[in-house]
């Protein structure tokens, strides 16, 4: 004669089925003749939230023998079991390079850039990994905005002379993570000096006051210069 093991179903704890956290179940269970252990699975909903270790219960109970009433373990009418939902998400992991520094291109003062991408590794997901940056003194003190966000494939940037922190910001199902590193564009081509003679009228003290603009005959720099002149 068989005994029938009819489970009630689940009970929440700290881990609820309303918040998706397990699926509720019920059903029965037949034991045969001399079989005295019998398995209930119960299904647990995967998600990405970082949250803490939850609980819920398997409630057993209407445990008969043809009609008969059967206690379970313990003489009581129910037997429940625990279960935990162990919580195995975080948040995405990112590593960027070291600071690096880039000459300007030949004849502009300006270097194209492709930024070295950072190293990444995610539980929940592949995670989608973007960049943004912005101006910085030579004490890293930003002295401008940020710009908007970048995908990573963007990542050959044309950037003017000067140094920048540069913002690599990784997202995926469980949140956001970010790294920053420095570059610093530097201008490594020398400027072109031309000066030109001239003549000058000296004072009555036998003096005369020269300046730069009066003897450059065109000189250049990639970048922004200045002339002065030494006696």
């Amino acid at each position: 004669i068989p005994f029938w093991l009819v489970m009630s179903g689940t009970l929440d704890g700290t881990a609820t089925a309303a918040n998706n956290d397990y699926i509720g179940i019920g059903g029965s269970h037949t034991l045969a003749p001399g079989e005295q252990n019998k398995q209930v699975f119960q299904a647990v909903v995967g998600d990405c939230s970082i949250e803490a270790d939850e609980a819920f219960s398997v409630v057993l109970s209407g445990l008969s023998n043809s009609g008969r009433n059967v206690s379970f373990s313990g003489s009581g009418a129910t037997l429940s079991g625990s279960g935990t939902i162990l919580n195995d998400d975080a948040l995405p992991v990112i590593v960027c390079s070291n600071d690096f520094s880039q000459n300007t291109d030949a004849g502009v003062c300006q270097a194209t850039v492709t930024l070295p991408q950072p190293g990444t590794s995610s539980v929940c997901g592949s995670g989608a990994l973007e960049f943004r940056y912005r101006p910085v003194d030579a004490a890293n003190q930003p002295i401008g905005p940020y710009s908007n966000y970048t995908p990573a494939a963007a990542n050959t940037v044309v950037f003017q002379k000067g140094k920048y922190e540069i913002e690599w910001r990784i997202t995926d199902g469980s949140g956001s993570s970010v790294c920053s590193h420095f570059l610093t564009v530097v201008d490594a081509e020398a400027p072109v000096a031309v000066c030109k003679n001239i003549t000058v009228q000296l004072s009555v003290s036998g003096t005369a006051v020269i300046t730069p603009s009066q003897v450059d005959d065109g000189s250049s720099d990639n970048c922004a210069f200045t002339l002065s002149l030494n006696a």
